[in-house]
């Protein structure tokens, strides 16, 4: 919910003049590990409005989703139910009584959607299709086996929205935006964050505001709404970014309420480089929260604790982190419908916790009030996973050191699991797990509430995947391109096996491979792989992964199933264009 710090080239000026400054590289696969910006600049790729990896495209999480090894983890904020949460309480972690992003109050029609870690849609309930269970009688799961051959026309108000967000800086004179569901209506909203006359949040006299185009199922509204967004003194020119992770100002906008509608979060003090409000001689310190109304951000924030912890310098003062001796994040893995805050490694010796002569995660489960005290915080057992240092991190991506693995919700209960994919040691660098040749991944089920003091199975399933290519949970290098995520809606994530690997571009069709979870969920239905009928894409290559400088696999139309967005023109670079007005190509996930 979740994001590391992105790195923003600045051109000094001497007395003299301009500083000369050599050009960036461009921005590809071979020169970036994170992900291209719409500017071409490489992102690091851990923020929720810009994530991605393997020099792809920048996407912009929903509220209800975190960035985790740069991909969108979490529900995508659709579906239907009226009580329980959406975004990163429903959504993510799960609606306590239907949950908004798939189910209802009662059970309902569960039409899902999501991505797989950690909620709503990629998990259900037993009666309403949230991660944590619902409503009380259940519902069937409407699922898709391919997108829709003709484009829908999706209205967006101008031909500069040709991407999910914008690559502007904070304070720059262009104009910020992003996509998320801000008001709960599990529609994804087009929020413009800052005015690019000025570079500073919108003002109407005394009034500071994002400009918000809401989400329907046809467009974006041309009319913008404007939504509240109070000052607050330590950042002048007011919150022009959705999500900022850049210098001294860190803030996101995320669930931690519960409610269905994303807060907003400030948790560092620009003015002392730590959480924003710091307790001393207190154990705890302080995040500054605003929380989410149906037409902006509360005007009085409050405090939400998070804990002190012995020897990590400058405290908890982001909502995730992912450097040396500084490792924690936000993601649900209670089950309770609230965002847990989990500390995967000791900052004295940056390795899994040890107590007892056992290695831990630290568990801080969510309240209302926050996370509480380092004390009260639950040191949970983590396996072993054959790496000097262990699971320090809840994902790497470091495959020339054979360190990778994931959280993923892999069986569809609302709980993150812990995926090991490659094999530490013996064989081939690159190959998974092998059992008689048979090639799998480890996967440590989330067990959180059913064994006493456990958040893993002791014991790893051996989750069957179709080949020794797939020793990573996705891939986008050519010509091997794939992803793991829920691209049907039933909140079990497929492998989804987008190019031929002879060719690097879609399988005849044109098409990607599908690969679902078997009945006993232990793994793949690896010979088994349905035909995912896509459409002609732009150039050469096509649609050749889930998302590219282009295109991205999200639900924007409001069924709770995943839609192929195409929102630039090829030809032009711009949002596509007619007679009406600019506009997306949205190819629906249709059954």
């Amino acid at each position: 919910m979740l994001q590391r710090i992105t790195i923003i080239g600045v051109i000094a000026l001497s007395a003299c003049g301009p500083a000369v400054v050599t050009p960036p590289p461009a921005c590809t696969a071979s020169t970036c590990a994170g992900c291209c910006d719409a500017a071409g600049q490489c992102q690091e790729g851990a923020q929720l409005t810009a994530c991605g990896r393997l020099g792809l495209a920048c996407a912009t999480c929903q509220s209800s989703q975190s960035c985790v090894a740069g991909l969108c983890q979490g529900a995508i904020s659709t579906g239907g139910g009226s009580a329980g949460g959406d975004a990163t309480g429903g959504g993510t972690a799960g609606g306590a009584a239907g949950g908004e992003t798939a189910g209802g109050a009662s059970g309902g029609a569960v039409t899902g959607g999501g991505t797989p870690t950690g909620g709503g849609s990629t998990a259900g309930g037993g009666g309403g299709g949230s991660t944590v269970g619902g409503g009380a009688a259940g519902g069937s799961v409407t699922r898709s086996t391919r997108f829709q051959s003709t484009p829908l026309r999706f209205s967006v108000p101008a031909t500069t929205f040709n991407s999910l967000a914008s690559a502007a800086a904070q304070g720059s004179t262009r104009s910020n935006w992003a996509t998320l569901d801000l008001n709960g209506d599990r529609r994804v909203d087009l929020a413009l964050t800052s005015d690019p006359q000025t570079g500073a949040i919108f003002a109407t006299g005394s009034v500071t505001h994002w400009n918000v185009h809401l989400g329907t199922a046809t467009g974006f509204s041309s009319a913008a709404t404007q939504w509240i967004v109070p000052a607050n003194p330590s950042v002048a020119q007011g919150y022009t970014l959705a999500n900022s992770a850049t210098g001294s100002s860190f803030w996101s906008t995320i669930d931690l309420s519960g409610d269905g509608r994303p807060d907003l979060v400030h948790t560092m003090n620009p003015l002392n480089m730590g959480p924003y409000v710091s307790m001393a001689g207190s154990p705890t310190d302080g995040w500054l929260v605003r929380r989410g109304l149906s037409n902006g951000f509360e005007a009085t924030p409050i405090t939400v604790t998070v804990p002190r912890v012995a020897a990590l310098s400058g405290g908890l003062d982001r909502t995730i982190n992912d450097t040396v001796t500084r490792r924690w994040l936000l993601t649900e893995v209670t089950g309770d419908a609230l965002i847990d805050l989990v500390i995967t490694a000791d900052p004295a010796t940056d390795s899994v916790w040890s107590l007892n002569l056992r290695t831990n995660w630290v568990v801080c489960p969510g309240t209302a009030a926050g996370f509480g005290t380092f004390t009260a915080c639950q040191q949970l057992p983590v396996p072993d996973n054959g790496i000097g240092g262990g699971f320090k991190s809840a994902t790497s991506f470091a495959t020339s050191t054979r360190r990778v693995w994931l959280l993923a919700d892999m069986n569809g209960d609302g709980r993150a699991d812990l995926v090991q994919t490659m094999n530490p040691v013996g064989g081939t660098l690159g190959e998974p797990f092998l059992l008689n040749g048979a090639p799998y991944w480890k996967v440590w089920l989330n067990v959180y509430g059913t064994a006493r003091d456990a958040l893993y199975a002791a014991t790893p399933t051996q989750w069957t995947v179709p080949s020794i290519a797939f020793s990573t949970p996705s891939s986008a290098t050519a010509p091997q391109f794939w992803q793991l995520m829920d691209l049907d809606g039933d909140r079990i994530p497929e492998l989804v096996q987008t190019a031929d690997p002879t060719t690097g571009r879609p399988f005849a069709g044109p098409s990607w491979r599908v690969f679902s979870a078997n009945t006993s969920a232990t793994g793949f239905l690896a010979r088994v792989a349905a035909i995912w009928t896509i459409p002609v894409g732009p150039g050469l290559d096509g649609f050749r992964s889930v998302s590219g400088a282009s295109w991205a696999v999200l639900d924007v139309t409001g069924d709770g199933l995943p839609d192929l967005v195409q929102f630039q023109n090829p030809a032009t670079g711009l949002a596509f264009t007619d007679v009406t007005g600019p506009f997306w190509r949205v190819y629906p996930g249709i059954p």
